[in-house]
């Protein structure tokens, strides 16, 4: 009787266990953490979050917001369950990556600097105060690399931490800037 009386407490933790298991396994609770890039969450991740959220109401989600480069080490890292960020990416093993969707990125001016400016390649870009992500940033690298190849260097005027500073800019008429289509 004296070893039931202890077994009985563990066997009942261990079965409480199971259970807490398989709920979350059905994802019925449970928590799941995401990195995502700014670009990412706005264009493509909260709507599914919207449609998770609905199906799944008593999962908790946690969300980080970081560039590309940090997110996927979050995962490395197991900070976070998964990343959504933007291209182009290269991840090892045992990380794999998918696409999710695809986009375009458009170049934007408010409209008194888009009366006032002619930009007709993309070295003319080089006469317009420019406005774009930070140096750390995939988009940033992204961009360095698409004007090299066109014998330009990137040279932007204002660097920003994210997305969401540089439309606000742009319609402050501080300059020109790449934004998605989507936006």
């Amino acid at each position: 009787e004296r070893l039931f009386s202890h077994v009985a407490i563990a066997n009942e933790q261990l079965m409480l266990g199971e259970q807490e298991i398989l709920k979350d396994k059905s994802l019925e609770s449970g928590l799941v953490t995401i990195g995502a890039s700014e670009t990412a969450l706005r264009l493509f991740l909260l709507n599914k979050l919207e449609l998770f959220h609905h199906n799944y109401p008593h999962v908790r989600l946690q969300i980080s917001n970081h560039s590309t480069p940090q997110a996927v080490q979050a995962v490395k890292e197991g900070a976070v369950d998964l990343a959504v960020v933007t291209t182009p990416l290269t991840v090892k093993k045992p990380l794999r990556s998918a696409v999710l969707m695809e986009f375009r990125e458009i170049l934007v001016g408010s409209q008194a600097t888009v009366q006032n400016t002619k930009i007709k390649r993309l070295e003319d870009i080089r006469n317009e105060p420019l406005i774009c992500l930070g140096k750390k940033s995939t988009t940033y690298s992204f961009y360095s690399k698409f004007f090299l190849e066109h014998d330009v260097v990137l040279e932007p005027d204002i660097e920003v931490e994210t997305m969401d500073l540089i439309l606000p800019l742009i319609l402050n008429g501080l300059g020109i800037g790449f934004l998605p289509d989507l936006y």
